[in-house]
């Protein structure tokens, strides 16, 4: 962090993959898939730097992409900062579904 303030990556480097119906009742375990889904999330960790994800649109089949800003130590403040500007550039759109888990909402 010598010459820059962020480095910014994807946030993964696919789009959310469809969740098999066999899934559903007890979860998944798909070493690959979550493999690839965490392949530039474990940077931050791995550095133990703060990093935020940051919705930033959709693919062509309405999926959500994102982008991931990590900092140096103790930079939280800049990385939200960021984020919120990056969040206000995007249309959000609203959950097809929704399930409200506090509510007790346990349908799917």
């Amino acid at each position: 962090f010598a010459s820059v303030d962020v480095i910014m990556t994807p946030g993964t480097p696919i789009t959310a993959p469809e969740i098999p119906l066999d899934a559903l009742a007890a979860g998944e375990s798909n070493v690959t898939r979550v493999t690839t889904l965490m392949r530039y999330m474990f940077l931050a960790n791995l550095a133990g730097i703060p990093g935020v994800a940051v919705p930033v649109g959709y693919d062509t089949a309405g999926l959500p992409i994102s982008v991931q800003v990590m900092g140096t130590h103790w930079s939280e403040h800049v990385l939200l900062r960021l984020a919120h500007a990056i969040e206000t550039m995007f249309e959000r759109k609203p959950a097809q579904v929704f399930y409200d888990v506090l509510r007790g909402d346990t349908e799917h």
